[in-house]
Formats: C-alpha cells, structure tokens, sequence
C-alpha cells in the first residue's frame, strides 16, 4: 500500500469477529513470530511505524486463543495449510499422512477429528448436528484401545454394507469371511495379527475358528467396554445408535474415515 498525496498515514479498520486467526494481525506488520506477552494497543504499536487500537472484546479473543497455543491452534493452522494444499476438506488418514503435525495430538486435545472441524468453524449446520447427537459414538469409534486391529476390521465389515445399514447388528458368523480375508489378503497384516499359535491355526478359513474368536475378542470386548454405546448379547454385535435418515451419510463418512485412518495406524506402528 502506499500513502495517497496530501496523507500521512493509512487508517485500516478490521471488523475481525470471530476471526480464528487473529493474532497474525500483528504479524502482517512485524515479522516476529511471538506475539508480544501481553495484548494490548500499547503493546501491539510500535511508535513512528504502526499504531494498533483494539476493542475489548478482540483482546479477550486473541487472549483466548494464545492460551490455546501451541498445539489446539498449531493442528488447527496446519488442518487449513493442508486443506489449502489439497483443494479440498481433508480426511482423517490425509491428515495423519500429511500435515506437519503429529495427528496422535488429534485425540489428545479434540478426541476425534470432527470434533477438531467444529473448533476450526468447518461444520455446517447439519454437520453440526450430527456431531451434537452422535458426539459419544465419535469419540468412542476414536478412543477405544487396540491391541490387535480385530475392532476395526469388524467395524470395516459392518461400513461396508452402506450408510442406512451399517449400524445394523451382525453376527460373528456373518463378519468371519470378511474378517479372515482381510487380515489374509496381505502378508504384514497376516504376520502381525495371526502370527501366535492360535493366529497360525486360522491361516486356513475354519468359520467355526474364525467366529469364535471375534465373540471372544473385539465383539465381548469392545462392548464390555464401550460404557453402553455397543452391546454383544445373544450372538448380536449392535452399536447402541438411532440415527435420522438425514444424518447417515454424514455419520457414516466420519466412522469411516475414523476406522480407516485407525487401522493404518495400527499397522504402521507394527
């Protein structure tokens, strides 16, 4: 910008709002990374080059949001730098592969992703919806402990039959086919989940074999401790959940992207 004859200064008035990235005001004027340690118009100018005048409420906001920093806000940023890169919303798993941050801090600090989308204003009204009403599935889908990747593989099987059915309850029987041919398919999988005594004896397809262990494993399991939300009772695998037509394609991306970004972490710590 340069000064119009007959001025000596530019005035610029910023209506921010809840703009998420306020604190690079400061930034656009002075190349220090650090915001100074407190906020203030007196602290924010410097003399003879710029002047900053904030609103009460702007400095509560970039309060508010240095207290965050650095790893809420740091995912955040990077969540836009990589949605930038791509084009396009990124999903869970491009996310892990990505952005420069450690996608483990997802967890940590928003428990599941859809929850880092609503903290960066991504959401919708709708999306937002889904969130509020299947908040605690999210999360659960996002926390539960993994010993093995036989949850998700289960829960890779129960995706597959589509966004209106795939919380539908199955069956151990029903899931054994899938179950084997996906950890047989490639040699890694095999070689870390089948690899013990038990695991050897199921190389070859034994529906019996191979059904009893996923009563015995992810389906006791996950439903002894999943507090309610999934329950295993007289051979039945049913996820706890009631979802609006409206709402399942959105809840069915999200569990997706979770399974999906879950199991390629799992093998790619192994």
């Amino acid at each position: 910008m340069r000064i119009a004859d007959g001025k000596s200064h530019c005035v610029i008035i910023d209506l921010i709002g809840n703009y998420r990235n306020a604190r690079k005001k400061f930034q656009v004027f002075n190349e220090e990374s650090e915001l100074p340690s407190k906020i203030s118009s007196k602290t924010f100018t410097e003399l003879n080059y710029f002047e900053f005048h904030f609103d009460t409420a702007v400095i509560n906001l970039l309060e508010a949001m240095k207290q965050n920093e650095p790893i809420q806000q740091r995912l955040i940023n990077v969540y836009f730098d990589l949605k930038t890169e791509l084009g396009k919303r990124p999903t869970y798993l491009q996310y892990h592969l990505k952005a420069n941050e450690d996608s483990k801090a997802i967890q940590q600090k928003f428990k599941t992703y859809p929850i880092l989308l609503q903290h960066a204003g991504e959401l919708n009204a709708l999306e937002l919806e889904v969130l509020e009403q299947h908040r605690d599935w999210l999360i659960e889908v996002n926390r539960t402990g993994m010993t093995k990747s036989y949850k998700m593989i289960v829960l890779k099987y129960m995706l597959s039959k589509g966004p209106g059915a795939w919380y539908d309850p199955v069956t151990p029987v029903e899931v054994a086919p899938f179950f084997h041919g996906y950890l047989m398919e490639n040699d890694y999988r095999r070689d870390t989940d089948l690899a013990d005594k038990t695991g050897k004896s199921l190389h070859v397809y034994n529906e019996e074999k191979v059904s009893n262990l996923i009563a015995r494993m992810p389906m006791t399991k996950w439903s002894g401790a999943s507090k309610g939300r999934i329950l295993f009772e007289d051979g039945l695998f049913a996820p706890q959940l009631v979802v609006a037509e409206e709402h399942e394609g959105i809840l069915f991306e999200w569990v997706r992207e979770i399974c999906e970004y879950r199991l390629w972490g799992y093998f790619e710590r192994k």
